[in-house]
């Protein structure tokens, strides 16, 4: 019986978040009077939540203006043409801190686009923080977050913000807000909570990215089954986004300081290891592939709202609020940083 865990099992009497389909809701129900388990019923109706909220968005339509594109901007889990574009509207504004690159081509031939933010042009030995969100396709608050976060650095920039000033003197940002272009837009189209990118294995599509990093490959909690939620994929970077983001990364380890990996949900900050209760050499000042492999010392996982009352479905109205304080989290680990670096 292939489950859709939303959050899987981890450690005894930690409670485990699961997706039903309807026509198992009887067999769940007998198991939990069977074993006498406890359980809460988070979303009533998932079907029918996601409908009203597809009902309400607006389709994909033509470009709107540029003052349109970043005022309103979140007020709605955007596709990924209005990400790019609005990643190019940023830039236009601000060409003397930002500057907008393409590191690749998903599988369906999209562009996996990284803007950097920095004070003034890149420099070779400037050190980097390094944003990735948009991994699992249906985590629509990850890359909502992380363009906000990038706005909200330009703007205080602008706005002669003394500590955001400070920091981009300081370090070039460079935020990927979605590494799965494929999986996101199919999420838009077809189903919303799909996770995996969109490479067909067999009769089956995508893998999960997340486990598709060459360190530790096919390790706990990687699965070697196609169909499978966390496929891990026929070899390491199987995936064209992964390795993108890999060779990427490895160009300019070096200079990458500090890897954020950002998710949702759960509220939580993660260091390595996630495929082993062995700590770290680094675990008092800590993601596994880029701690492991890319040997970037301040690597963590960001898994944002909710703790499961809404989980991936997260309504657009907590957009902002999330922005707002994973920014004021980014702000203060950045500020701690550069007192390292």
């Amino acid at each position: 019986m292939e489950l859709d865990f939303w959050r899987g099992p981890s450690y005894v009497d930690r409670p485990v978040d699961v997706m039903i389909p309807p026509q198992l809701n009887h067999t769940f129900d007998k198991i939990f009077e069977d074993k006498l388990l406890q359980r809460t019923v988070l979303i009533e109706d998932l079907e029918n939540d996601l409908i009203e909220d597809r009902a309400a968005r607006p389709s994909l339509k033509p470009k709107p203006q540029r003052q349109d594109i970043v005022e309103r901007h979140f007020d709605e889990y955007q596709r990924l043409p209005k990400i790019h574009s609005f990643l190019d509207t940023i830039v236009s504004k601000n060409t003397g801190i930002a500057s907008v690159e393409t590191i690749g081509t998903s599988y369906e031939g999209r562009p996996i686009k990284i803007i950097r933010i920095g004070d003034g042009n890149e420099k070779k030995n400037k050190p980097i923080i390094f944003i990735e969100s948009g991994i699992h396709a249906r985590e629509w608050i990850s890359p909502a977050t992380t363009q906000c976060f990038g706005q909200y650095l330009v703007q205080g920039y602008k706005a002669r913000n003394s500590d955001i000033t400070a920091l981009l003197q300081k370090f070039d940002f460079y935020i990927l807000p979605v590494l799965n272009p494929d999986g996101y837009e199919h999420t838009h189209t077809r189903d919303r909570m799909w996770r995996k990118t969109r490479k067909p294995y067999g009769n089956c599509m995508g893998a999960d990215p997340n486990r598709n990093f060459g360190y530790q490959w096919g390790g706990q909690g990687a699965s070697t089954n196609p169909c499978s939620e966390t496929y891990r994929g026929p070899s390491a970077f199987s995936e064209p986004e992964t390795k993108a983001v890999s060779d990427y990364v490895l160009r300019n380890k070096d200079r990458i300081k500090a890897y954020l990996a950002v998710h949702s949900y759960g509220q939580y900050f993660l260091y390595p290891w996630g495929w082993t209760n062995t700590l770290t050499p680094d675990d008092k000042h800590l993601v596994n592939w880029a701690y492991g492999s890319a040997h970037i010392k301040y690597s963590y996982t960001v898994e944002l709202r909710d703790t499961g009352s809404y989980g991936f479905a997260l309504p657009k109205s907590h957009i902002r609020p999330v922005c707002e304080e994973t920014t004021v989290a980014f702000i203060a680990f950045a500020k701690e940083l550069a007192k390292e670096v």
